[in-house]
């Protein structure tokens, strides 16, 4: 019978459709779309950019100017700048200067300050205005303070950068640097005195990024008049690192108040992890826009907005307010956690002063609505409130608006014994129409009148209706009397938009008409509009007595698919790279797919086009219309080029569009129903023709959005290897025949099947029909286990592997974080989870993949089938083992067959049935120290063992009563049953340990269930003998160049010296031996990524620059004995040596038969060869010390 045509396909064709997994379709950056500039919306700044909503042309910083004191900006050339940094036609230079005040550079080599720069006031230009920043019209006054060794280094007078700064009408000074150690230094006293001096000047301070610990501010941040600003998550989605995920409170990074003196600092918090701006051409010449987080960000971020606020102040109320008017405006604005409450000031429990937020989020949006719609009113008072006088002021009241707000704010002067200690204090008394008296800042659960901050806020979350009484008393104030600055009014009502005609009668006077920003162009709506009823439900409007607000973006994305963080829903990109630009779907949102509304996300739609209805003021997705179509075919064709590919089935041709994802649809057989561990392959993964895909398709367009491959996976753990008959035995499989030439890693580096290990746990990929190896992954360096504690600010974990020994090791800062099928991070990891951990050269953690469980449970065992490793309890559940699940019993790791019919058990399944009905594996089971049977009933185990090394072997033997000895290496996952001898119960075992073996638990069991356990330590070994070397006559010269460092051997003690060398091999032999240097990025290997180890690409890279000829051969084929000579020839050369002729000295290297040019060379000859020319080089040196 001829072979199906599948078959012909798989096992015929020779060629392969390579893809890389990293970034399959193209080699271009992802264009961002869903991913709008978060922080501009998210503190409302976008808003009221919008023309016409407050402003005809939009509150964009116009008229502002803000120094910013950092590390310079861009190239320093204010002539070659950014694009976002060019200056507008007809508008006020947008950079009037970079100057160095440390004699340093101008350029930031940094790229700090160029990144604050685009925060404050990009114009967003290389983006199209995706990220602009929040004041993009204002200018820029650029100070540079870093020195030629790239430190901070401010004049030791600060009066000397912000005296020049406003001289040249700059009345905002963001600062994102600072002096550790909480306490009032001279940069605080020397800020308070200039701030007093120049009253309308406002200077902001980053807190610092020494969170989470409380009282960890820098020293200029113990200011009392700066403005200082600590950091709040961004929202960045399914890739967020940070672990407060909470915008109202501080994210961990950002450090924390009181001050020394027990002040509240930070004043605001804003926006400052995860912040997409402007690079420094000096870092990233090729990128317009990098990532970066800390206080700084957050500082920049209020320095825009600070600058909106001036320019409102400027433009419509007519007026230059003070830096205390400013500072009170952005308080009285900000989102302070709980305002709402009734209950704000009964929650003794609570302690925002050492919180890190201050009083609150900075709202820039809310903060102008307010304004506008005249919530707020506000005193500028230039004359000094004398001690003992007060001043009153009033503000009426509507119960249907928000909580009531009033904040008082003075610049003190300098305390001139070089405290932060109040000079001038005055108090802020609010009396409701009831006369219930409310001081300054006791929800902050400060007793009393505050004697301290200078400062003070009131908020009263349920005004009564009628007039407010406020009252700013002098308490204590100098003869001359100190200014002031008051904000009070209600802040905006906060609704959920309902745009059915059920909830929202038309024409009703009581509701204000709708301001509604779409995609930044703003529309006036009444309820009875359409427009109005096609808003999706939702969506949070501020509500004043005239008008409501709200703001929304609309936007299209090529692919999405729907994860889950913390059991909420988030949208977000196929794209890996582009997890960051994911968004939340809100309580409200909607789902349609394919015009069918839908209460879930379908799985099957992951690639499908969107149209995402984003509510820019809470971050969140109110609607989403997803459309796909889809296809399944076996692939004929894929034009990596054109980006075409065609199916057999309807011959037709796909375009694939540039920012189509590929991802794998495994077919798991056996134990590959587990989620397995996190491996790094070598391999590129190749799609064959015939390879079966399921296309997602544009319905518009017809172009491929996403792509999934099916391929037929096993994995397990290997019980043995046999690899002369090409095969391995792999527990969860069995069999697994191993394709002639199949490309193999292991632990990260190229390998063939001699090289794996009982022990070791692979990753295959299956011909579906055959079933053989085409490709294999492998580690011995991963576990299973349970996490018992882990902290994602100093990166370690605390776990118990399947052996239940402990772990304590630190996870690398690059470390693979996987949950749910997704990158996540190590927040997200709960305690008491069960996950793969894979393990570095250097014993770090370097990836975890956490697996779901269900909850832990007593079960009753009915049957034990040993065979397919599976229990059958007497709650009619199935389970199956494999091959690391935590088997125990007395905290021993035990087989399956230890396990007693009867017995009760303790079972965590995974989280779901798997490949059969009602068919589960099991993450763990704990057999109990007693079971049906007593104690007393139960034959104890004798076991005497004894061990010795013998030359390099190690042998174990002894005596015992039990039925099972299973030894378990501390250095692999091996389990290694040990034979007894029947009648005398005598064993006897022996091995050649590996290098990093340490010792064997050596664990007995019998019939009825008893356990017993030892731990047999190895002595030290030397790590410079090689098992396979004894006698030889080479062994003296390869432990010299042991000893110097230059070869290392393998993993298993042995040299190989008969084995041929590979290119690469050699290419590091000689970078070691003659000191290669490291090659430029520009100059690394391309197009040899499938085949160059890590550990050997820098000295490939020379190679190919040096030896292009040579450069160009497989990095797996033999060496010639003529490659070698070239590349000894050419270094003798570089030592100013005369080259040896070969062919006359032909037993001095190649033994009989001499030269052959062709001929391949083995690892022992290559080694003697080098040996050879060192000492020729060395008597050279001798007798001509100078020449050589």
């Amino acid at each position: 019978m001829p072979k199906r045509p599948t078959q012909v396909l798989f096992l015929v064709c020779l060629f392969t459709i390579t893809l890389l997994l990293t970034n399959p379709l193209t080699t271009a950056e992802p264009t961002p779309q869903l991913l709008a500039d978060r922080s501009r919306d998210g503190i409302g700044a976008a808003l009221v950019h919008t023309p016409h909503l407050i402003h005809s042309q939009g509150i964009t910083g116009r008229g502002e100017t803000i120094a910013l004191a950092d590390s310079g900006l861009d190239r320093g050339d204010i002539n070659n700048l950014h694009p976002d940094f060019q200056s507008q036609p007809g508008q006020k230079p947008k950079i009037l200067t970079i100057q160095s005040w440390s004699n340093g550079p101008t350029a930031d080599t940094i790229g700090h300050g160029t990144h604050m720069a685009g925060i404050i006031a990009g114009t967003g230009a290389a983006s199209a205005g995706q990220y602009k920043g929040m004041a993009p019209d204002a200018s820029l006054y650029i100070q540079a303070i870093v020195d030629e060794d790239e430190q901070i280094k401010a004049p030791d007078d600060l009066s000397r950068l912000y005296l020049p700064a406003y001289q040249a009408a700059s009345y905002i000074h963001v600062n994102g640097w600072g002096t550790p150690g909480n306490r009032y230094n001279r940069g605080a006293y020397q800020t308070d005195r200039f701030m007093a001096n120049y009253p309308d000047f406002l200077v902001l301070f980053g807190a610092g990024n020494d969170g989470p610990e409380e009282r960890t501010l820098t020293g200029e941040s113990n200011s009392k008049n700066a403005l200082v600003v600590g950091a709040s998550p961004g929202n960045r989605g399914l890739n967020d690192n940070n672990m407060a995920h909470d915008e109202a409170q501080a994210a961990a990074l950002s450090s924390r108040g009181p001050t020394l003196d027990g002040r509240i600092k930070p004043d605001l918090i804003a926006p400052g992890t995860g912040i997409i701006s402007t690079a420094s051409s000096m870092i990233e010449p090729e990128k317009h826009y990098t990532i970066d987080q800390g206080t700084s960000m957050a500082v920049a971020t209020t320095g825009g907005a600070a600058a909106l606020l001036r320019q409102y102040f400027r433009e419509r109320e007519s007026i230059k307010p003070s830096s205390a008017l400013l500072k009170a405006a952005l308080i009285n604005g900000a989102r302070f956690e709980g305002e709402a409450d009734p209950q704000l000031h009964n929650r003794e429990e609570r302690s925002p002063l050492h919180q890190g937020s201050g009083f609150g989020l900075l709202d820039i949006g809310r903060t102008l609505i307010a304004f506008q719609e005249k919530l707020f009113t506000y005193e500028d008072v230039t004359i000094g409130l004398q001690e003992g006088k007060v001043y009153p002021f009033t503000v009426t009241a509507h119960p249907d608006l928000g909580p009531l707000k009033i904040t008082l704010s003075w610049t003190d002067p300098a305390d001139e014994t070089g405290t932060g200690r109040l000079v001038n204090d005055l108090d802020l008394v609010v009396l409701d129409p009831e006369g219930q008296a409310y001081v300054g800042n006791n929800h902050l659960a400060i007793e009393g009148p505050d004697r301290r901050n200078n400062v003070e806020q009131v908020i009263i979350p349920k005004p009564r209706a009628g007039e407010y009484t406020i009252e700013v008393r002098g308490q204590k104030v100098q003869p001359q009397g100190q200014p002031f600055a008051l904000v009070m009014g209600q802040v905006p009502a906060e609704e959920i938009l309902h745009t059915d005609p059920a909830t929202t009668a038309p024409n009703n006077e009581a509701t204000p008409p709708l301001i509604v920003a779409i995609n930044d162009q703003v529309k006036k709506l009444q309820p009875e509009d359409p427009a109005y009823q096609d808003l999706p439900a939702g969506l949070l409007t501020y509500r004043g007595p005239y008008q409501r607000y709200a703001a929304l973006r609309i936007v299209e994305e090529q692919a999405i698919e729907m994860g889950t963080l913390s059991g909420r829903a988030y949208i977000t990109p196929v794209h890996p790279e582009r997890r960051h630009e994911s968004y939340p779907l809100a309580a409200e949102g909607k789902i349609w797919i394919n015009n069918t509304i839908v209460p879930t996300w379908l799985p099957w739609a992951k690639g499908a086009k969107a149209t995402i209805w984003l509510d820019q003021l809470r971050q969140e997705a109110l609607q989403v219309k997803a459309s796909y179509d889809t296809i399944e075919g076996r692939i004929q064709d894929w034009s990596i080029t054109d980006r075409t590919l065609q199916l057999f089935e309807d011959n037709k041709t796909y375009l694939v569009h540039p920012q189509a994802w590929l991802e794998w649809r495994d077919e798991p057989l056996g134990e590959a129903h587990v989620p397995g561990p996190l491996l790094e392959s070598l391999e590129t993964a190749q799609v064959y023709v015939g390879s079966t895909l399921r296309l997602i398709l544009d319905p518009e367009s017809n172009d491929v959005n996403y792509i999934q491959v099916q391929r037929t996976m096993a994995q397990g753990m290997i019980q043995a290897a046999q690899p002369e008959q090409g095969s391995l035995t792999v527990e969860g499989f069995g069999p697994l025949k191993v394709m002639d030439h199949a490309p193999i890693s292991r632990n990260g580096e190229r390998a063939n099947l001699r090289d794996l290990r009982p022990g070791d746990y692979i990753e295959a990929v299956l011909l579906p029909d055959t079933q053989e190896a085409v490709t294999i992954t492998a580690t011995s360096k991963v576990h299973w286990g349970k996490i018992f504690y882990l902290s994602a600010q100093d990166k370690i974990v605390y776990y118990s592997d399947q052996y239940q020994r402990s772990h304590q090791r630190p996870i690398a800062n690059n470390a693979k974080i996987q949950r749910w099928d997704m990158a996540v991070d190590l927040s997200t990891i709960p305690i008491g989870g069960w996950a793969w951990f894979t393990l570095n050269a250097e014993g770090e953690v370097q990836a975890i993949h956490l697996v779901e469980t269900e909850a832990t449970a007593a079960q009753q065992v009915r049957s034990i089938n040993r065979q397919t490793q599976e229990i059958i309890t007497e709650e009619d559940r199935r389970y199956r083992l494999f091959s690391l699940t935590a088997l125990s019993r007395d905290g021993l790791p035990i087989p399956i067959t230890a396990l007693q019919r009867g017995e009760a058990i303790e079972i965590t399944p995974l989280f779901a049935p798997t490949y059969e009905e009602r068919t589960y594996y099991a993450a763990a089971i704990t057999a109990p120290r007693n079971h049906h049977r007593t104690t007393e009933d139960r034959e104890a185990i004798e076991i005497n063992v004894f061990a010795s090394p013998m030359g390099e072997d190690f042998y174990i033997w002894g005596q015992t009563t039990a039925t099972e000895l299973y030894l378990y290496p501390t250095a692999s996952n091996e389990r290694i049953s040990l034979p007894i001898q029947r009648g005398t119960g005598q064993f006897v075992w022996w091995t050649r340990p590996q290098r990093e073996e340490q010792g064997y638990q050596l664990v007995a069991h019998n019939d009825q269930g008893a356990v017993e356990g030892r731990y047999i330590s190895l002595p030290q070994r030397s790590n410079n003998r090689f098992y396979d070397l004894q006698g030889h006559w080479g062994e003296e010269v390869v432990l010299r160049f042991v000893q110097q460092g230059l070869i290392k051997g393998y993993g298993d003690y042995t040299f190989r010296p008969e084995q041929t060398m590979t290119l690469q091999e050699l290419a590091v032999l000689f970078s070691r031996t003659f000191g290669w240097p490291e090659p430029a990025k520009e100059s690394q290997p391309k197009g040899q990524a499938r085949s160059v180890a890590p550990w050997a690409q820098s000295a490939i890279a020379f190679l190919k620059n040096q030896y292009p000829i040579i450069a160009q051969q497989e990095m797996e084929k033999p060496v010639q004995q003529q490659d070698l000579l070239h590349l000894i020839d050419n270094e003798m050369k570089r030592a100013q040596l005369e080259p040896i002729n070969w062919q006359e000295k032909p037993d001095y290297i190649f033994g009989t038969g001499g030269y052959n040019p062709e001929k391949s060379i083995n690892r022992i000859t290559a080694v003697m060869l080098l040996d050879a020319v060192l000492k020729a080089i060395e008597e050279e040196q001798k007798k001509n010390p100078k020449g050589a």
